[in-house]
């Protein structure tokens, strides 16, 4: 996955002020599982009683925190 559309898109429109990746592992619950698997677009089209999923028992989430101002527009 790449974010870079999305970060020019906020550097065109924002001064950036900090940025900082940050992450969170999260162990899940049989019921957290089966909502991640159910909301996962890459699985929509995928049998999902013919994989065994029991191994699958954290996930990790990453994201790029953006702090900016607004560029002010000079006409």
């Amino acid at each position: 996955y790449s974010n870079q559309e999305i970060l020019e898109h906020f550097e065109d429109h924002c001064q950036i002020l900090s940025s900082e990746t940050v992450s969170l592992t999260k162990s899940l619950t049989p019921e957290e599982r089966q909502a991640l698997l159910a909301m996962t677009p890459l699985l929509f089209h995928v049998d999902q009683e013919k994989i065994d999923w029991t191994q699958l028992t954290e996930i990790t989430i990453e994201a790029q925190i953006l702090v900016g101002k607004i560029k002010i527009q000079r006409t």
